[in-house]
């Protein structure tokens, strides 16, 4: 579980009072959302780990807390293994200790503005585009090279089990089994089968087949073998681990599968220990080739225009160009640089614990392509699970979380939600109750909660002691009361005070806009169908207005998308998460005007 993140002096995030703690307490191998409105330092916090190398962070001097480079950058990552106690990790301008134990990489929007300037009649004009960077998959191509191979050779090398020899020259071609050679436990082996030991049994191994009559068939010598060398063959230390390895694959072997394995690894190990260098260097390269080939079908796959999209060797790198931005959609470009980005993470990613950070990619995808992102990123924390790894995936966004919900991360991958910033005004848990109450569709004061409480209606609720046996504030069970404290903390919000209940401002705005249109309807039918019978919503109302001739503010309309999300309260939420929303929209100053605006 990562504890927290500490950040200090990364572009908005400065220091002392001004660094940023964030408590988290995040679970691996779910996608974990880390909602935060615009301006709160989403972006210092994925700076800091594309800053962040295997030895230090390395900031662009633009990165720096105010552009000064005398503000040292810090990061601190706390970490609580299973049944461990808590391990700091720490990366400044000096040292990374988070390397040492967390592979990392971030995902961000890779859309540039490029101006072109062209000079005419000595003015210049300069039009703008929008490109994406080519997207290096692989850094370095392997040089391709070949392994020194005769089966001619071998099979006079190797005397009598020659003739059982299964010959490689196939077999250097499966990539598959040179990918799985190169891990580095296979690695492992394969060096530790040049000590003494290990060379003098398969020594000693060959020197016996050698001893055998020469007229011996290629059955009789196989079923030799397996009566008696098989015991011996399975008990060399390292020999075994490679012949394992080539069981894995299909490689063309006839019945005897298991014996031809140990003939296939003794080849090998010769191989490998006439020139490691080569051995490596050619497993580098056989991995390459599976790695170019997967993206090549992957972006064929995913790409649905008549352009040529795939990646091509440039300059000793494999590299993903991009169309021009008019030859491609929008949904079709980000797609395609998320995955080549997801990719390139999935490449990185080599130890236990990874972490992906996702920086408000998501916040500008359509439908379609938000459930292919969400679809992808699932696929890759499946992979972490099988294989008994973790994978963080830490979503920066300010949307809310139930923008997410109705996706792909709503049903088995159990999105965790994490609000970066917390939630600092004043909520009456009162008020809570009474939006808790309103959901419960056996309540008897549901109906007046949601008619004459929670909407302008002009007729007074009177149900004190109904409110006072359901342990709701009894005052409230009194219109009049309700509305007072409403007026207060709206009065608090628009005076720019610091502390203010955010629900009760919102209740406060859909009455008031509810009662100004009301106001200005004229005839009694219209008041009574406006009140009584348009009861969806305050739109339903707004609407209807405007359709009898009411001139409604498009303001009202905007506001809507904030009161109506925060008044609807969603069990599935702790208070938090239905709280931060309605409180990060309150703050924004565009919004904060509008309001005030309706109290005019």
């Amino acid at each position: 579980m990562i504890k927290s993140f500490e950040l200090e002096n990364i572009k908005g995030i400065g220091n002392g009072v001004h660094k940023k703690v964030f408590e988290l307490d995040i679970l691996p191998n779910k996608p974990s959302l880390l909602i935060a409105p615009n301006g709160f330092g989403k972006s210092s916090f994925s700076t800091a780990f594309k800053a962040l190398n295997r030895d230090r962070i390395k900031l662009d001097s633009r990165d720096f807390y105010k552009e000064n480079e005398a503000n040292k950058p810090k990061l601190v990552l706390k970490y609580k293994p299973a049944d461990e106690d808590i391990i700091e990790l720490l990366a400044d301008e000096n040292s990374n200790t988070i390397s040492n134990h967390f592979d990392y990489f971030v995902i961000s929007n890779q859309v540039r503005a490029k101006g072109v300037g062209q000079s005419f009649g000595g003015r210049t004009n300069v039009s703008a585009s929008l490109n994406i960077d080519p997207i290096v998959l692989i850094d370095t191509v392997p040089q391709n090279v070949t392994l020194q191979y005769s089966f001619t050779d071998e099979k006079n090398a190797f005397g009598l089990l020659g003739k059982i020899l299964p010959n490689l020259t196939a077999i250097l071609r499966k990539q598959g089994l040179f990918v799985a050679l190169k891990s580095d436990e296979n690695l492992v082996s394969l060096n530790r089968t040049s000590n003494v030991g290990v060379r003098t049994r398969i020594d000693a191994f060959v020197h016996r087949i050698g001893l055998l009559p020469a007229t011996l068939s290629r059955d009789e010598l196989l079923a030799h073998i397996e009566a008696n060398e098989l015991n011996f063959l399975s008990s060399t230390p390292y020999l075994e681990n490679i012949s394992i390895v080539v069981l894995g694959f299909d490689l063309g072997l006839a019945h005897h599968k298991v014996i031809e394995s140990y003939l296939v690894a003794i080849q090998l190990i010769k191989l490998y220990n006439a020139d490691r260098v080569r051995f490596k260097s050619y497993c580098e390269r056989k991995e390459y080739e599976v790695d170019k080939e997967h993206y090549i079908s992957l972006f064929a796959d995913l790409n649905s225009t008549w352009i040529e999209f795939k990646p091509k060797e440039t300059q000793g790198s494999l590299v993903l160009e991009f169309p021009k931005a008019h030859l491609i959609s929008n949904g079709q470009r980000d797609v395609l640089s998320f995955m080549a980005l997801l990719e390139k993470a999935r490449k990185k990613f080599k130890k236990q614990k990874c972490i992906l950070i996702i920086d408000e990619v998501f916040d500008y995808l359509d439908d379609a392509n938000l459930v292919a992102v969400q679809y992808y990123t699932t696929q890759l924390i499946e992979e972490f699970k099988v294989a008994n790894r973790q994978l963080y995936p830490l979503i920066l966004t300010h949307l809310d979380p139930a923008y997410f919900k109705g996706y792909v991360f709503g049903s088995k991958h159990k999105l965790k939600v994490y609000h970066l910033s917390k939630v600092q005004a004043t909520t009456s848990p009162h008020l809570v109750k009474i939006l808790k109450e309103r959901n419960k569709a056996t309540s008897i004061v549901k109906g007046d909660i949601e008619k004459l409480l929670l909407h302008y209606h002009p007729t007074q609720i009177n149900r004190r002691a109904d409110f006072e046996g359901l342990n709701l504030r009894p005052t409230w069970g009194e219109e009049a009361n309700f509305d007072n404290f409403l007026n207060e903390e709206v009065q608090k919000y628009c005076n720019d005070e610091n502390t203010f209940d955010p629900l009760a401002v919102c209740c406060a705005v859909r009455k008031n806009i509810e009662r100004k249109i009301y106001q200005q309807i004229a005839e009694a039918g219209h008041r009574e169908i406006f009140l009584n019978e348009k009861v969806s919503g305050t739109n339903e109302k707004l609407e209807y207005a405007e359709s009898i001739g009411v001139p409604v503010n498009e303001s009202f309309y905007f506001l809507g998308l904030i009161y109506n999300e925060a008044l609807h309260w969603k069990e599935d939420r702790d208070d938090n998460s239905n709280i931060a929303p309605a409180f990060g929209k309150l703050r924004n100053l565009t919004i904060k005007k509008l309001i005030k605006s309706c109290f005019n």
